[in-house]
């Protein structure tokens, strides 16, 4: 009886393990899911803010352009 026991307690041991094991490599898939999902929101936000930089990059540029022809302009009348 007592042999009987003991290898039911090595089963239940097994088998309790083999549950652990399962659940881990689950949260372990969910974590690298989830750190994928968070790269791709990354480069969404990237994307969606190169217009924006290119609309700054253009204003700023066409105010250099108007000062340096005011600056010019200044240069010509001396």
């Amino acid at each position: 009886m007592i042999i009987v026991l003991f290898f039911l307690a090595i089963i239940f041991l097994l088998v309790l393990m083999a549950v652990s094991l399962y659940n881990r490599l689950v949260r372990l898939r969910n974590n690298r899911d989830q750190a994928f999902a968070d790269v791709d929101v990354q480069l969404k936000q990237r994307h969606d803010l190169i217009p924006q930089l290119v609309d700054s990059v253009k204003v700023i540029w066409d105010m250099r352009e108007a000062c340096l022809q005011i600056l010019q302009r200044h240069v010509q009348m001396l």
